[in-house]
């Protein structure tokens, strides 16, 4: 997921054209990530029910499966699929517990701030200064939930 969104941005950059589009491969990574989320419930319900808790779990990826699918219903995928490069201290975390040896602490610290807090800033701006185009609207206001949701666990 975050390979399509640096291939989105390096193509296209920030344009806004390009933003309220959607392509094949964003409708493809955005039902992906739908189905992960489904996924990651269920396996959590069986696995790991102590880590599945109503904010971080239930309301976080219900809201996910929700957004993907109004991203999709509403040709707007790009502008979602640009902030999955927010998903690389997911994978710097889950190396590091398929490979526990080589888990950092640090690196996923550092990826976490780095585009969970400091990237998702940028795109809440951008998304809130063009707030006043009709396919955009109140999205900067799923941003700003997410960046707070970000900041309350890189707190924790």
């Amino acid at each position: 997921m975050a390979a399509r969104s640096i291939a989105l941005m390096y193509q296209h950059r920030w344009e806004m054209p390009y933003l309220v589009d959607t392509d094949f491969g964003t409708k493809l990574t955005l039902h992906f990530f739908r189905t992960f989320c489904l996924m990651d419930l269920v396996c959590g319900m069986m696995d790991y029910k102590d880590q599945l808790n109503i904010l971080t779990g239930w309301f976080h990826h219900l809201g996910y499966m929700y957004l993907m699918t109004l991203f999709i219903n509403r040709s707007i995928g790009h502008l979602m699929v640009i902030f999955f490069i927010e998903e690389i201290p997911t994978a710097v975390m889950a190396f590091g517990i398929i490979f526990p040896l080589l888990r950092t602490d640090y690196g996923f610290g550092i990826t976490f701030f780095i585009f969970r807090l400091g990237f998702h800033f940028f795109g809440l701006v951008l998304v809130f200064t063009l707030r006043s185009d009709p396919a955009l609207g109140y999205y900067w206001l799923f941003a700003l939930v997410t960046l707070l949701l970000h900041a309350h666990w890189f707190q924790g």
